[in-house]
């Protein structure tokens, strides 16, 4: 419908991010809340051979969930999990608030809503294993990616059949009290956590070390932008440099040796089809030369002891037609006769000798 020709609405606030009430959407940005983290000046964008430089980059950084939604994507860095405030680049996320929410929407996640009173909430995916893929499960599909994490139906109401979400041996309900870690994703425009460690917080005395520890970080570290020196740039850009060519140089080497390998198979293969060919044709030699052998016939059986005469001299004249063989000699034979060429000679050596004194 053209913009000139839409219906007008009783409630002004309800195409500006409020639902019919005139009550905040959860999921929508509220402009009458501003994050923590306000810029307070410019910072330059550093290359990405820098970003291990961060104090940032390694660490788990403790953000509220109106923090997270405030990073800002570069784009050349899209699709590689890396999001920046000012100039500190972020890949993990550390979060602390109350489970509002608990869904099963799919056999493969569990998505689970943290408010932690920023102003905004977060949606955590908590990613399971499909039936099968992990053998330590044994209910399929109870296991998850997050250690001590798991889906499953033990629950203490009786005549309670609905699925749980278990953490460290307790359920985790709305209004559990949990710390999240995880990388970020986006849903339909919209940040979300995908969780690889979580605790749950059992006292208040925790949680309010948990803020404490946050509000020193956002302090002492990312509420300032980061500052390098250009010696520091230019070291990082050479070390960045000679780990390319180190990676290249290994990269080339294993193909090198994929090659050499490759070839020796198919060398060692062209040599085994050779040898298989030569003892095909020696095979057929020795079946050809033995058609000719009257005992080879298919027909032809060994004597019985009460055949008549007459087949035993058949017999005797195959045997006689058959090639002759020598006669092994015995062990003795074979002794004397090396006895006696050893004596022939030292006879020769002995007249030889006998001839020189002469």
């Amino acid at each position: 419908m053209a913009p000139h020709l839409q219906r007008p609405t009783d409630n002004p606030t309800q195409h500006q991010g409020h639902d019919d009430a005139g009550h905040p959407h959860p999921h929508q940005h509220n402009p009458h809340v501003r994050s923590t983290l306000q810029p307070r000046k410019s910072a330059p964008l550093y290359p990405a051979h820098t970003f291990s430089l961060s104090p940032t980059y390694h660490k788990w950084v403790k953000l509220t969930a109106l923090d997270l939604h405030a990073l800002v994507l570069h784009l050349p860095y899209t699709g590689q999990g890396i999001y920046h405030h000012l100039n500190h680049p972020i890949r993990f996320v550390y979060l602390c608030g109350i489970v509002t929410a608990i869904e099963f929407p799919h056999p493969r996640f569990v998505i689970f809503t943290l408010d932690d009173g920023s102003g905004r909430v977060v949606d955590v995916k908590v990613e399971r294993f499909a039936p099968g893929e992990k053998e330590a499960d044994k209910v399929a599909g109870s296991g998850t990616i997050v250690d001590g994490m798991k889906v499953g139906r033990e629950c203490s109401e009786v005549g309670c059949g609905l699925e749980h979400l278990f953490l460290g041996g307790e359920v985790v309900r709305t209004g559990t009290v949990i710390k999240a870690k995880g990388v970020i994703e986006t849903f339909r425009g919209m940040y979300q956590l995908l969780l690889k460690r979580a605790s749950v917080v059992k006292s208040m005395a925790e949680e309010v070390e948990v803020w404490k520890s946050y509000a020193d970080f956002v302090e002492s570290t990312i509420s300032k932008p980061w500052v390098l020196s250009e010696a520091s740039i230019k070291k990082s850009k050479t070390e960045s440099r000679e780990r390319a060519r180190n990676e290249e140089r290994s990269r080339r080497e294993r193909e090198r040796r994929l090659k050499s390998r490759k070839t020796k198979r198919r060398e060692w293969e062209m040599k085994m089809r050779e040898w298989e060919e030569r003892q095909e044709v020696k095979r057929l030699e020795e079946a050809r030369v033995l058609d000719g052998n009257p005992l080879d016939r298919p027909g032809w059986q060994p004597l019985r002891p009460n055949d008549n005469d007459c087949e035993r001299d058949s017999v005797q004249t195959i045997e006689d037609a058959l090639p002759k063989q020598r006669r092994p000699e015995s062990s003795g034979e074979s002794k004397w006769f090396h006895s006696m060429g050893k004596k022939r000679r030292r006879s020769k050596d002995f007249d030889k000798g006998r001839r020189r004194k002469r």
